[in-house]
């Protein structure tokens, strides 16, 4: 992903069934990659911003997304 060297957050919008990556310098949207009907609450992001990991809470389910392509890349679902 062309933009790991700035500042990036990620985020889930569970009722969309999809996550956002936005630059946070000034807030513009990056990605925004649809995830199937699984139940994302939460983010977390490697110390090195390689992968991202994506929690499903009622669905007992981590879905790792690979930020190193472009676009980013589910690679465990």
């Amino acid at each position: 992903m062309a933009h790991t060297q700035t500042n990036f957050g990620i985020v889930t919008e569970r009722g969309m069934r999809r996550f956002t990556i936005f630059d946070t310098d000034n807030l513009t949207v990056l990605h925004q990659i649809n995830t199937p009907s699984y139940d994302y609450i939460d983010v977390a992001i490697t110390s090195d911003c390689s992968r991202a990991v994506l929690s499903a809470f009622n669905d007992e389910r981590l879905v790792q997304v690979d930020l190193t392509q472009d676009p980013p890349q589910v690679i465990d679902d």
